[in-house]
């Protein structure tokens, strides 16, 4: 283990030699499926921010009539640091067509991190600007379902686990509940010595803010 790691969330150290070697180039990571926010409703989080756009291209296929044709959007290190093993279903390429299909993965250890993962989703990303180029700048908690902006004066997390939990046990008739998803940033000790544990052994592997 890494000794002496003051903050798992404190100021980024300045690398001496940033330049990419021949090596780097040639380097291609292997495909990990990413899971879908659902998939990880409830889990320990730690967004790390990469890259902001604010004028982000949308997906032309979810645009609706009249609505912007760009977003903002945050290109991030996801961690999942809790939930023992998960599994989630994605669009899986297959040899010798050009559609996908849908297929089940599965992770067995935790943690597990994606990289250069997008996220669009307004709250998480208006959270993710707060935390950016501070000397904290990883976003710690859990995912959940949380109360959309007109909402935040009469709704919470409680509630709205209420009224989706309603739902389900109708058998998901009717329209879901209106929520935004959001990282609930009032974490236990516990889960703070999980990041930290997890932190120092990244930073061993050679992880870099």
């Amino acid at each position: 283990m890494t000794d002496n790691i003051e903050d798992p969330f404190g100021s980024p150290e300045v690398d001496e030699d940033p330049f990419a070697t021949a090596e780097d180039v040639k380097a291609r990571r292997a495909f990990v499926p990413t899971p879908n926010l659902e998939a990880l409703d409830g889990r320990l989080l730690v967004m790390v921010p990469r890259k902001f756009e604010e004028n982000a291209p949308k997906n032309k296929a979810f645009i609706k009539p009249g609505e912007k044709e760009t977003q903002n959007r945050y290109t991030v290190d996801l961690v999942c640091l809790s939930g023992g093993p998960l599994t989630f279903w994605y669009n899986a390429k297959v040899e010798g067509k050009t559609e996908k299909e849908p297929k089940e993965h599965t992770i067995d250890t935790l943690p597990q991190m994606w990289e250069d993962v997008w996220r669009t989703e307004a709250a998480i990303v208006g959270q993710l600007r707060k935390v950016d180029g501070t000397r904290r700048p990883m976003l710690l908690g859990r995912l959940k379902r949380g109360p959309q902006s007109a909402d935040r004066d009469k709704k919470n997390f409680a509630t709205i686990a209420e009224e989706f939990a309603a739902w389900e046990k109708r058998g998901r008739k009717g329209a879901s509940p209106k929520f935004s998803w959001q990282v609930d940033v009032d974490i236990t000790p516990e889960d703070k010595a999980l990041a930290m544990k997890w932190y120092a052994s990244a930073v061993e592997d050679g992880f870099k803010l």
